[in-house]
Parts: structure tokens; sequence; C-alpha cells
């Protein structure tokens, strides 16, 4: 099996069944659909611009000199407390929905049909696992990364800015990137062990580790797939938000065009983030599962 056969067969599983997109779109559109309305209400009240319409609703002078950064920092004030509430309810949803997603995806490459309600019992029986898994590795990437500005960003700070501190901070930013490849490759494998092998979540990241020290050239195939993946998508949509905004901000409706253009990008990446959630289940069967081994009923 090569990788793009993974996700080519995973892409099927979500092709042949559609309503598992479901949990993803809901998600989406509830958490994604709170922070527009937040965010455009919040540009309302800086520049004076309907949500629906293109035009000034407030007097000129309201947004301008001291009264623009009074209504900057009240924006600002207003928007963290609700990035912080996405934050946390992303840490709880978010291993229910990756274990889901691999139960499907279980069920996808053993039969056609899949049940989006066996799979959701799945992720129930492994919830606390998966939970302790992204806490776990969540404050191994935040000590790696601390440790990185530390050691890379302090000189700079205390010495200022030089040649030597300026090729230190180069260095920093190539180190970075090759810690950030190893750790994702590492812990690629965490949450599909944790299901698949009915794994604890300490066993299951150290069993991750291990798939992932053995298959770093597949893993980071995979990685750059995706990437082509998500750049393609990224340039399409952005297409389409242009088009859009030009479209009916030429009418007096910019915002209006914004908002169906999130529509869409929000139907479409809510495919892509279950598409993704699955993948790791493709590869566990083509790289790490040997042929003719059962493995345990999840």
């Amino acid at each position: 099996m090569g990788i793009t056969d993974i996700f080519g067969d995973t892409f099927n599983i979500l092709r042949g069944n559609p309503r598992i997109l479901l949990p993803y779109l809901i998600y989406t559109f509830l958490v994604g659909g709170l922070v527009l309305y937040f965010v455009f209400s919040g540009i309302a009240g800086v520049y004076g611009t309907n949500i629906f319409m293109s035009h000034r609703t407030v007097p000129a002078a309201q947004v301008s000199g001291s009264g623009a950064l009074s209504a900057m920092m009240s924006f600002y004030r207003a928007i963290i407390p609700l990035m912080g509430l996405v934050f946390l309810v992303s840490l709880f949803i978010s291993p229910l929905l990756i274990g889901t997603y691999i139960g499907v995806a279980n069920q996808g490459y053993r039969k056609r049909r899949v049940s989006l309600k066996s799979a959701f019992e799945v992720a129930k029986k492994n919830y606390l696992n998966l939970l302790v898994i992204e806490v776990l590795v969540g404050i191994i990437w935040i000590v790696a990364l601390v440790v990185l500005a530390a050691v890379f960003l302090l000189p700079l700070v205390a010495l200022g800015a030089g040649l030597g501190t300026g090729i230190w901070f180069v260095l920093g930013i190539a180190v970075s990137v090759v810690v950030v490849i190893l750790l994702a490759i590492l812990f690629y494998q965490a949450y599909a062990v944790a299901v698949l092998e009915k794994a604890g979540a300490v066993e299951a990241i150290k069993r991750s580790i291990a798939i992932g020290r053995q298959n770093k050239g597949n893993i980071f195939v995979l990685f750059l797939v995706s990437g082509v993946i998500v750049l393609a998508y990224s340039i399409l949509i952005s297409i389409l938000q242009v088009i859009l905004e030009f479209g009916l901000g030429a009418v007096g409706a910019v915002l209006v065009g914004a908002a169906i253009a999130q529509i869409v990008n929000f139907t479409l990446s809510s495919g892509m983030a279950a598409w993704f959630a699955m993948v790791p289940v493709g590869f566990y069967k083509g790289y790490v599962q040997k042929p003719g081994k059962r493995r345990p009923k999840g």
C-alpha cells in the first residue's frame, strides 16, 4: 500500500458514507459561526460597518483617533475570552470527534457501510485515554516550544540585533522546524493506537513514538501529501472568497459575500477534517498492522 492509496481509501469511505460528515459539520458551524458573529460584530463596532451591508452606520468621528483605539481595545477584550472558550470547548470535544472518525475508518476498512452510532460508542469508551493523550502531547509541545524560544530568542533579546544574533535566530528557525516535524511524526499514531489497540494514554504515546521512529520517511511523505491537499484547498477557497466578496461588494454587501464564502468553507473544511482524521487509521493498517494479524475488536 502506498501513501496515496491511504488517502484514496479513506476518501472513498467518506464519499460512500457522506452522513459521517455530520459531527464535524455541526461542530464547525457552531464554533465557527459563534466566532464569526463576534468578530463581525467587533468589526462593526470599530469601523462602523454593518454585518450585512458595507456602509458606515456610525459617524466617522466616533472611530477616529482615541475613539478608534478605545474601540479596538474593547474589541480585543471581548474576543480574547471567546477564544479561550473556543479552546476549552475544542480541548474536550476534539478527542470525541477524533475517536469517532477512527471508529468510522476502522469500520470502513472492514465493510462497505459504516455505523456512525457504533463509531460514537467506540469514541465514548476511549474518550478518557484520548483526552489524556491530547493533554500530555500538548504539554510536551509547549515545553519543547518554550525551550526552543529560550535558547534561540533570549540571546536576541539580551544582546540586541546583530550579525551573530541574526545567524543564531535563523539557525533557531531551522532547528524549530525540524523539531516540530519530528514531534509530529512521533505522536502521529497515538490516537489510532489508543483506539485500535485499546492502549492506555501513556502506552499509546510510547507505541506511537516507536512507530514514528520506524516509519519516519513514510509519515513525512504523508505530511507532504497532506500539505499539498491543504494548499490546493486554501487556494481554491481564497479564490472563491475573493469572487464572492468583490461580486457582492459591488452592490454594497461585501460581508454577505464573506458570510457565504465562510459557509462553503465550513462545509468543505469539515469534510477535510473528517477525511484527515481517518488517514491515521489507513496508515496503521497499511504500515503498522501485520498482514493476517487479528486486531482487537473496537
